[in-house]
This record gives C-alpha cells, sequence and structure tokens, in this order.
C-alpha cells in the first residue's frame, strides 16, 4: 500500500441533502419563527430548479409568497437570496408562525437560513 496523504473537502453543510430529480419533488418543513429580512438556500439547482413558498401554521400559502410568486432558481450557491416578484424582504413576516415549502425539480437542497441586511 502507497503512503500518502489525502485531503477531503465538503461543501458548507454539505453533508446531506434532499434530492429530487427530473420528476420533481416538495418539502415542507415544521412550524417555525425567525428573524432576519431575507432567506438564504444553499442548493444545487444548475440544470434544474427550485422554488419556495412561505406557509402560514395551517399550511396555506402567504400572500405574496405563493409558489407562483417566487422568482426560479436555475444555479449552485451556498447563499441564494430567495426572491418573491423580485423582492426578497420577508421583515413582515419576522416573529410569525411559518412554514416553508421547497419545489424542487433536478435540484438539491442543503440547507437554509434567515439573515439580516
Amino acid at each position: 500500500f502507497p503512503n500518502g496523504i489525502g485531503l477531503a473537502m465538503l461543501r458548507l453543510d454539505g453533508f446531506v441533502s434532499v434530492d429530487a430529480g427530473e420528476d420533481g419533488g416538495t418539502l415542507t418543513t415544521k412550524s417555525f419563527t425567525f428573524e432576519g429580512n431575507k432567506l438564504l438556500v444553499n442548493a444545487e439547482s444548475a440544470g434544474g430548479s427550485f422554488r419556495v413558498e412561505i406557509l402560514d401554521s395551517s399550511g396555506n400559502p402567504i400572500d405574496g409568497y405563493a409558489r407562483g410568486d417566487c422568482d426560479p432558481v436555475s444555479s449552485n450557491s451556498l447563499r441564494h437570496t430567495v426572491r418573491w416578484k423580485s423582492s426578497s424582504d420577508v421583515n413582515r413576516l419576522q416573529g410569525r408562525t411559518v412554514k416553508l415549502r421547497f419545489h424542487l425539480q433536478s435540484a438539491k437542497l442543503y440547507s437554509f437560513s434567515f439573515a439580516s441586511d
């Protein structure tokens, strides 16, 4: 056996992902509250896409944050800024109990977080 030193690297938060193929799939989170004014998503979606909708605690889309309002994301990034109707502002939803529903097609979702500018 040859001796040597190796280096393995993982993408940030990239140990586990939720994957969807060409037929697509969804993932809905449990209810939570957040602080911040924008949603950041760590995902690989080049060759595919993802959209996110924000739901109320009963699972209904919040006006302005439905799937159809979300600008599709079709690239790879550790910090995609999600936009609805070209706006990333989720400030008015801070402190409110919400769920997220991710709609994935040929994409991998690693993690998400909320941040402030």
